[in-house]
């Protein structure tokens, strides 16, 4: 029976569907892209009409929406009409459905194999999967220790794609989990132990989810999310080329996270230091426990400071107001325990691999009369037994629904993104709460508490939630610019004088005036969530502030930011707005003495704050640090090729990778002869030239390696891979002047990057 919110939501998809059938000359990107995402309903004759109008914005919410993976649409966009400049776009599209589609028919078919072989009943089978899932998990990140960060996601990712495909399983539709589950899980582990090097290697199913998630991620999203994304045909192979500051940005992004995170971590290491010193606070235990509490009292405060300088300080629920670190404190304790007890003692053992490890670690917990699972299994009574002592009465079921995932009777989406392990680490199943244990150690619920706040505090509901926080925020902001720079005038919610627009701070000095708009947003490091970040807030907040006209008899310089709470397109100008970091904006106000605002201005806009931390490592150890410069990759890492026909047979292919393993060979001159025909052959190639300026360079041919690689810039300008291998020929050659410009290109737009 369809609910009052189905039929609200169809009522709205149709009245906009109407909307914008009525006025197909006057639709936006927004209203078509609108169609395609909430409206769902497909009408070829309505979207052929759009096509004929709007044939870019066309292709851009096909793209944005996926619309081109849907079987339904999949014949009809193949044949609608185009511009010969859109029409690879197509090819584009037909390439990525037919991998969904071997993607989808393959891991239907090794599913399926797989849970033929499972146990018969329910709860049997799934405690097989459950310890199928574990073991190979902990295998792999065994085998790609050196890859931390890039193992992790890989692992949160399987496992919600596995445990979603799983658990919407008509098997599993009633599973109950009795008493008898964790000696299950040691039974089929035994199972396993004998052959586990066997096991890991042979698994197929674990592997061919992790390659549909990488295609998803890496190439999917990709094209559907950066909408700078170009297809281009070359070597008659169809690439995604996407330029390369983009490319890089991303990752510049990872650090800033990745840094501010560390800011906090610093200040509270020293508060609590402090606290300690002077007998404020006692940590308890000894030894190994002393370290843990103080590391927990670290951790705990950091998070409690970082949501304190969102302004927020509760949840607030049906009318009442949850601590936040009434909710943090049971949940982080868990998290420190596993991380200590299980994750820290597992690094501590040797051995070839994780079931090796994990031998060792039970052996030495059995003498200590202790046991660690791989997994955390808590019933419903477990979990609220941590909240007993507080006062938030019947906000604890509310409390299991925030942390846990329980799954509905809706299908299994292909292409959609699971939850979240790290945002949501519970799976509920009927009255317990499950999750591996590797997940729950690695995390301390910094930013995952952030996002769970931010999520609360979007709710309808809580409105007038929402503005006390808009107004706290701006005070807080404004009190902070007060204290630490001389200013002339400072306020906040300001209007132009044309009535339009909207100004949240407005900070004046003597020659500078300072416009922000101040953005909550939650926290969107995926490249959808950035791009509807982009669309439904930066270009909404990129309006409201240039529509103010303000008056400035002095011609003061006007300076125009957005200040958000995420870092996706930070230090970005959209429409020559500056995008800035909330969080970067009010460290630099603490930390920072600026003689004036314009000084301060500069120090923002030049990233100065980030500049410092290149050449800084950060971290405990050479696997785990991080920080900048970024290392220069070739520019194949941004040019995707999709093949339209079997690269084998594709002559231009075969003659490029010739020539690179005749170098390889140290057979340079013929590897030449090949390169400099294929140049003529394929002269748009930025490829070929600068692997033939490499060549020439190799050979002390400096000209030659000149004019291919200013060939090659001109194709891709300011391509880093290319800048720097131009560079360090022109130091061989001692063309130092030369040298001198393309460092400086380096210096002003790619300051984060390793060129040596």
């Amino acid at each position: 029976m369809e609910t009052k919110n189905q039929r609200k939501k169809q009522e709205e998809r149709q009245c906009a569907y109407s909307q914008l059938n009525g006025n197909i000359e006057l639709l936006k990107f927004n209203d078509i892209l609108l169609h395609f995402t909430r409206c769902g309903k497909f009408n070829p004759d309505f979207e052929k009409r759009i096509a004929l109008h709007h044939p870019e914005e066309f292709v851009r919410a096909i793209r944005c929406s996926k619309s081109f993976l849907k079987n339904d649409r999949y014949s009809f966009l193949q044949e609608i009409p185009l511009p010969k400049s859109l029409c690879l776009h197509q090819q584009v599209w037909k390439s990525l459905y037919e991998q969904e589609c071997y993607y989808k028919e393959k891991l239907t078919t090794e599913f399926d194999k797989y849970l033929n072989d499972l146990p018969q009943t329910p709860e049997q089978a799934f405690w097989k999967t459950f310890c199928d899932i574990i073991c190979w998990m902990e295998m792999y990140r065994d085998e790609y220790e050196g890859m931390k960060d890039m193992t992790m996601q890989n692992l949160c990712e399987i496992y919600a794609w596995f445990m979603e495909y799983l658990l919407r399983k008509d098997k599993f539709k009633y599973l109950h989990l009795s008493e008898k589950g964790k000696e299950l899980f040691f039974q089929y582990m035994g199972e396993i132990a004998p052959s586990y090097d066997v096991w890991f290697k042979e698994n197929r199913l674990f592997p061919l989810i992790l390659n549909y998630i990488s295609f998803h991620r890496d190439l999917v999203d990709l094209y559907c999310f950066d909408t700078t994304i170009t297809p281009q045909m070359i070597h008659e192979n169809l690439y995604l080329i996407q330029s390369p500051y983009d490319f890089y940005r991303w990752r510049l992004n990872d650090v800033r996270y990745l840094i501010n995170e560390k800011r906090y971590d610093a200040d509270a290491d020293v508060f609590i230091g402090e606290l300690i010193k002077d007998g404020t606070v006692h940590i308890p235990g000894e030894g190994e426990n002393y370290e843990m509490n103080k590391e927990f009292q670290i951790a705990e405060f950091k998070t409690l400071r970082f949501l304190d300088d969102m302004q927020i300080d509760h949840f607030e629920w049906k009318g009442k107001q949850m601590p936040i670190q009434q909710l943090l404190t049971p949940l982080m304790g868990i998290s420190f325990n596993k991380k200590w007890r299980y994750e820290k003692m597992l690094e501590k053992q040797n051995g070839d691999t994780w079931f090796v490890k994990y031998a060792k670690l039970v052996a030495e917990n059995v003498q200590k009369n202790h046991f660690e699972f791989p997994f955390t299994l808590l019933s419903i009574e477990e979990y609220l037994g941590m909240y007993k002592n507080d006062s938030m009465g019947d906000f604890h079921t509310e409390l299991i629904d925030l942390f846990s995932f329980q799954f509905n009777d809706k299908k299994f989406q292909w292409g959609q993104k699971c939850f979240d392990v790290f945002r949501k680490p519970f799976i509920r199943i009927d009255n317990n709460l499950i999750c591996p244990t590797m997940f729950l150690g690695r995390n301390e619920w910094f930013y995952s508490f952030i996002n769970a706040a931010l999520e609360n505090l979007a709710l309808p509901k809580n409105i007038e939630l929402q503005k006390k926080v808009s107004d706290l925020m701006e005070k807080f902001v404004e009190e902070l610019f007060e204290n630490k720079i001389r200013i002339r005038e400072i306020h906040t919610n300001a209007i132009g004088k044309n009535g339009k627009g909207d100004i949240d701070i407005w900070v004046e000095s003597d020659k500078d005036i300072l416009l922000i708009q101040l953005k909550r947003t939650k926290l969107r490091p995926t490249l959808a969530g950035a791009f509807y970040e982009f669309i439904q807030t930066d270009l909404h907040a990129v309006a409201q502030i240039s529509e103010c006209e303000i008056d400035n008899p002095e011609n003061k310089r006007v300076t125009r930011w957005i200040v958000s709470t995420s870092y996706e397109r930070c230090m970005e100008r959209i429409n020559g707005i500056l995008k800035i970091n909330y969080y970067d904006l009010i460290y630099n106000l603490r930390t920072v003495v600026y003689t004036d605002l314009g000084q301060f201005i500069n120090h923002i806009e030049n990233d100065e704050d980030m500049r410092k931390y290149v050449n800084v490592r950060i971290g405990q150890d050479a696997q785990m640090s991080f920080g900048l410069p970024l290392s220069v990759q070739s520019h194949n890492a941004y040019r995707i090729c999709l093949p339209t026909r079997q690269e084998e047979n594709n002559e231009e292919f075969v003659m490029f990778n010739k020539a690179l393993e005749l170098q390889k060979a140290q057979k340079t001159q013929k590897a030449i002869r090949i390169l400099q025909h294929l140049s003529e052959r394929c002269p748009n190639d930025c490829e070929v030239w600068s692997a033939l300026a490499n060549m020439y360079a190799e050979e002390k041919l400096y000209e030659k390696a000149f004019d291919c690689y200013e060939t090659a810039l001109r194709i891709v300008p300011d391509d880093p891979w290319i800048i720097r291998n131009y560079a360090i020929t022109c130091n061989e050659a001692k063309k130092f002047d030369k040298y001198s410009e393309l460092l400086q290109i380096r210096k002003i737009k790619y300051w984060f990057l390793d060129f040596s």
